[in-house]
């Protein structure tokens, strides 16, 4: 998820331990230095754990890390549930530093001092905690029990910039803040959120209507929602948020299970020895704005055969289809503009499925890949969607197809055929497509 998000979320949860301090009265009424530690807690918090960011750019400058281990090390270590362990009390005595430094000339009772520090700790571990979750919403995934369970696990449920958490959060957040500099900085984000809607091309036009008219509506709301209420009403329209879209990619995931199972039956019933792929894997990414449409890659396996098949669905096709939100998605990969070269799918379109394009390989070459080139294998850590082409005898040409663009993609690398020299310092994520590297997997 995005810092700004990051942050925002931090600053719900700051407007909600200080509304929780404050008893029935108005946070505005409260201890205004408290609110301001608050605040700083909730925004530190809920941004630390991208700290891996920081110490990846040092390593790379001193020549520790490349590129690949850098994009392993992201959402790492910093991103378990062992390092909140390390994080939280780190944060919580901070604040509380900063805390006495604010009192040190002001008598404050042994009864206000404790419920400084319970309300600083409950939310130095939330906003940490909070970090790990919204990172596991989309498709990029964490590994939070790590070293326990090294496996990544995906939301796919929110786009990594979703417009209506900015829109749920920052007019509440206005509803609680007086410092003129803060409202400037909100209100700045949440126009300059509505202004991305409409000019990015990954959300659609009837989408940037919707979010920008939501926004208006709830401005006004947040203006009749009472000062002590506001910042709880924002978390639980944040959730609301959520839930919409993680609602959408579920139906739209039980969806493509059950086109690519009645595939395979009809297969089976035409030609008993039909070869029918099974479905190893299906990635949801919905689109910004958007919790009715989802654009979605499916990875699938014969017993010789790898298959990455790309589609676009809608979750409820009663009220748009996924024609319509394959047209309304005007982007490079809705195009087949992506660098990896596909074909187009074969498949049966439906209301709820529009099939779009599709890549085959040998299965039993990305195993060979895997036990033979050190640099492969090391990036299988991280891939959810692996392609490669053979560029000439001597190099290869790697991405994921979840983050590949023609501009620019994520996770894409050109490794020799021969690597001189094996990665270091490889942390221990098990492999996203382990289940499939082995070429005499049964079907």
């Amino acid at each position: 998820m995005d810092n700004i998000t990051h942050s925002l979320a931090g600053l719900l949860l700051a407007g909600t331990a200080v509304q929780l301090r404050a008893g029935h009265r108005s946070p505005r009424s409260d201890d205004p230095q408290f609110a301001t530690i608050a605040a700083l807690t909730g925004v530190v918090g809920a941004n630390l754990p991208d700290i891996d960011v920081l110490w990846s750019a040092v390593l790379q400058g001193a020549g520790v890390y490349d590129d690949l281990l850098s994009l392993l090390h992201h959402r790492g270590y910093t991103h378990t549930m062992l390092a909140a362990l390390f994080f939280i009390p780190m944060l919580w005595w901070l604040a509380m530093w900063f805390r006495r430094r604010q009192l040190q000339a002001t008598i404050v009772s042994a009864v206000e001092q404790r419920a400084d520090s319970r309300t600083l700790f409950g939310l130095s571990a939330i906003a940490i905690l909070s970090h790990v979750t919204l990172d596991f919403s989309n498709d990029y995934g964490v590994h939070p029990f790590s070293p326990f369970a090294n496996a990544w696990t995906y939301g796919d449920s929110v786009f990594i910039i979703e417009p209506w958490l900015w829109v749920a959060t920052i007019p509440m957040v206005l509803r609680i803040t007086s410092r003129r500099v803060t409202r400037g900085v909100l209100w700045t984000l949440l126009l300059l959120g509505l202004t991305l809607s409409w000019v990015v091309p990954q959300v659609s036009l009837a989408a940037a209507i919707v979010v920008t008219t939501g926004a208006a509506v709830w401005i006004l709301v947040s203006q009749r929602i009472p000062e002590r209420r506001a910042a709880v009403t924002g978390i639980v329209a944040w959730i609301t948020v959520t839930a919409s879209f993680a609602a959408g990619t579920y139906t739209v995931r039980q969806g493509v299970r059950g086109s690519v199972d009645a595939e395979r039956t009809r297969l089976a019933a035409a030609d008993a020895g039909a070869v029918t792929p099974q479905l190893a894997d299906v990635m949801t990414s919905p689109s910004p704005a958007n919790p009715l449409c989802a654009r979605v890659i499916a990875v699938e396996t014969t017993r010789s055969d790898y298959r990455l098949t790309t589609a676009w669905a809608s979750a409820a096709p009663s009220l748009v289809t996924a024609q319509w939100c394959s047209a309304a998605a005007q982007t490079d990969t809705a195009r087949g503009a992506q660098t990896l070269p596909m074909e187009r799918s074969a498949r049966a379109d439906s209301p709820s499925l529009d099939w779009q394009w599709t890549w085959r390989a040998p299965r039993g070459e990305l195993a060979q890949l895997e036990r033979t080139n050190c640099r492969v294998s090391t990036w299988l850590r991280f891939v959810r969607a692996p392609f490669w082409i053979r560029t000439s005898d001597d190099s290869l040409r790697v991405g994921d197809l979840r983050y590949d663009r023609e501009r620019a993609s994520v996770a894409s690398f050109t490794f020799a055929a021969r690597p001189d020299a094996c990665p270091r310092a490889v942390p221990p994520w098990t492999r996203p497509r382990q289940g499939i590297l082995s070429a005499d997997a049964a079907d």
